[in-house]
């Protein structure tokens, strides 16, 4: 029985610790499980129902004990939730449990109200949802229409881009067209300008040019007499009684202020051509004194190859248009240089005394006849003639030129395939300076040189109207510089004349009066100019008869 109740207190023991244990480890299985075997491993058999007995009352009263424990605030809770009212007993509804018995019996209650808010939930996600759709939609409707758009446009680009394109072929044709007219109507100007220049060749009609004097640095331009300038018209102001009035002039050309040493010169390349076909040329220049006649024909003072005037210029042309023919003429070209001063003829090519010319005056056999071989040979020529010409100051002109002074070019030629030979002479004279002695203020040997130099133009303004009214009688002994231009005057040559002009408003009466002048030149009909060639069988025959 010691032993019973020994077992019993380790028993009670075990199952207090097993009790402990269990407290524990309640929740673990296998902890029960080693629990149970470490209280029943060193019992006997017959111990065993007894403290299995003894463990599960024990296990039986923690339980009852932990689940009394956990109901206990419930029912406190409970309880204090109880109202009574005589010998009826509610509810208090603001107490814990009492809400929850509320909730408990009313739950269709809190049903319709989840359900409510629920529901509102559910409506206004589905209008969020409607809303969305159409704006996807709206927005699916907008992007067809901009893609609908997007092809019209582009339709209507490609469209607008092949008319562009047919326009601007249109329009190159159309360019075309004009460029190809504009050309063939320059061509037929050109064609008409060649067939009138060869008329008047014909008649013997002497071209005259009119160029203009810039004016000088420091002077006003817009006092200029010059009204305006077309291709062959010039129009002056000119100083009316009765306030300003305009005179139009027409020549073959009209240079204005502008133009540059290469423009003047471009349209007697021609005549250039002619010398070498066997013709006489004279280019002579005439003007008041100062008005720019040796800047055309020989340059400024300090000379460039820009600013070279016409004889520096035709004298290339003539030999290279003698290189270009090389291989079938064969040309000599000689060079004389004179000048009139004083109704006295000087070599201007010789440092010797005044030479006088022959009794007709036509030529002269005594001066310089100097064979050149290039260009070069006769620029030294003529910087040499122009260092013996005779220059002086005056009012009007600080380097004016006292003499008319003439460069002639003798070219004889041999056409090498005939035998035939040529003979052509060109005239490069520059004339001096007519001038009124009250303007110009000369006294003692210059009041000399200025009533020569205005005879001889007088005579010549008298030969030039002899020739325009085709008189019987023709006064070139009147004067060594008509006298000296018999040839070129009398119909045996194509003759070109530069008239200068100065736009200063006191000159008004000399350009009027040169101008005038220039008209009547141009007016005269000398004829068709002779070719000077001798066939083989004359030159031949006159070999015999000098023989």
């Amino acid at each position: 029985m010691g032993s019973i109740l020994k077992i019993m207190s380790m028993n009670e023991k075990s199952q207090n610790g097993a009790c402990n244990e269990l407290d524990s480890n309640i929740t673990s299985t296998a902890s029960l499980s080693m629990l149970v075997r470490a209280v029943l491993l060193d019992k006997k058999p017959e111990e065993v129902p007894n403290l299995v007995e003894s463990v599960l009352c024990k296990v039986v009263e923690q339980f009852e004990s932990r689940i009394g424990s956990q109901f206990e605030p419930k029912i406190a809770c409970f309880r204090d939730s109880i109202v009574y009212q005589g010998n009826k007993c509610f509810v208090n509804p603001s107490s814990p449990c009492g809400k929850k018995a509320e909730q408990m019996k009313s739950p269709s209650l809190l049903n319709k109200n989840d359900i409510s808010q629920k529901n509102k939930i559910d409506e206004e996600s589905e209008r969020r949802f409607i809303n969305q759709h159409l704006i996807v939609d709206q927005q699916h409707k907008d992007i067809a229409v901009l893609k609908q758009t997007l092809l019209t446009t582009k339709a209507g680009l490609q469209f607008m881009q092949m008319k562009f394109h047919e326009e601007i072929q249109n329009l190159g044709l159309h360019i075309h067209g004009l460029a190809y007219a504009a050309s063939n109507h320059h061509r037929v100007l050109e064609e008409n300008r060649k067939l009138y220049n060869q008329v008047q060749d014909l008649k013997g009609k002497i071209k005259v040019y009119c160029r203009v004097k810039p004016f000088l640095p420091g002077q006003y331009d817009h006092l200029s007499t010059v009204d305006h300038i077309e291709e062959g018209t010039i129009c002056i102001n000119t100083l009316a009684k009765n306030g300003k009035g305009r005179k139009s002039f027409n020549f073959n050309k009209v240079f204005g202020p502008s133009a540059t040493q290469e423009e003047v010169f471009s349209d007697t390349q021609p005549l250039i051509r002619s010398v070498l076909d066997g013709y006489n040329v004279c280019i002579f220049a005439y003007g008041q004194t100062g008005s720019g006649k040796t800047f055309t024909m020989t340059g400024p003072r300090d000379l460039t190859e820009h600013s070279q005037g016409v004889n520096y210029r035709a004298l290339r042309d003539l030999f290279m248009f003698a290189e270009q023919r090389k291989y079938s003429f064969l040309y000599e070209v000689s060079v004389q240089m004179l000048e009139i001063y004083n109704e006295q003829v000087r070599d201007l090519l010789s440092s010797d005394e005044i030479r006088n010319s022959s009794q007709t005056g036509v030529s002269v056999p005594d001066a310089s006849l100097v064979r050149v071989a290039s260009t070069s040979d006769i620029i030294d020529l003529m910087n040499l003639g122009h260092r013996n010409r005779a220059v002086s100051a005056t009012a009007l002109n600080e380097r004016s030129s006292r003499s008319h002074s003439c460069l002639t070019v003798h070219v004889q030629g041999r056409d090498l395939p005939t035998g035939s030979s040529l003979r052509g002479c060109m005239h490069l004279v520059d004339l001096a300076g007519s001038e009124r002695v009250d303007k110009s203020e000369v006294t003692g040997d210059r009041l000399k040189e200025a009533q020569h130099i205005n005879r001889s133009l007088s005579a010549l303004g008298d030969v030039i109207s002899s020739l325009a009214q085709k008189s019987s009688h023709v006064p070139y002994r009147n004067s060594k510089l008509t006298q000296l231009l018999q040839d070129s005057l009398g119909g045996q040559a194509k003759t070109l004349m530069f008239v200068h002009i100065s736009p200063e408003p006191d000159a008004v009466g000399e350009t009027i009066s040169t101008l005038k002048f220039a008209e009547r030149v141009a007016s005269v009909e000398l004829g068709a100019a002779r070719m000077n060639k001798d066939s083989t069988d004359v030159k031949e025959l006159k070999e015999q008869i000098v023989g």
